[in-house]
């Protein structure tokens, strides 16, 4: 199954399909979401790092 066709079954929105496991008794799927700009809410600033 195509990923895009997975993000709409599982109503995954701002998310990226980085892999999917098929096992005997269960499906693993790996998910990252987008780098986002973040702003520091004590001295103002803009960071795309995540801590």
């Amino acid at each position: 199954m195509h990923k895009y066709n997975i993000n709409k079954l599982l109503n995954l929105k701002g998310v990226i399909i980085k892999n999917i496991k098929h096992f005997d008794d269960h499906i693993e799927i790996y998910i990252s979401t987008k780098v986002k700009s973040h702003t520091c809410p004590v001295c103002g600033n803009v960071t795309k790092k995540n801590t």
